[in-house]
């Protein structure tokens, strides 16, 4: 099933009803995440941008180019990770 291209629209009105203002239920992932970028591509505390994920996002498709790694297949099944670690499910 491809998520990326709006074919799961039900996983897609539950991620848009999620309470925002709550605490993130994967903080400890979204931190893991912002300390690569911090790390590797911006060293000062300024907020983190669009740019600093594209960044990152395009030097993975690199890495997947030289590593012969399918990028497509890896973007499905981190969504699936994605949706489980966010409603609980393995």
């Amino acid at each position: 099933m491809n998520v990326l291209n709006g074919e799961n629209s039900d996983k897609r009105r539950r991620i848009m009803a999620l309470d925002l203002k709550r605490p993130h239920p994967n903080k400890n992932r979204a931190d893991k995440a912002e300390k690569a970028i911090r790390g590797f591509y911006r060293s000062d505390e300024r907020i983190l941008t669009q740019e600093d994920v594209t960044d990152i996002l395009t030097d993975i498709r690199h890495l997947c180019d030289h590593r012969e790694i399918n990028l497509y297949a890896a973007l499905e099944m981190s969504y699936e990770h994605y949706l489980a670690e966010l409603f609980g499910r393995n």
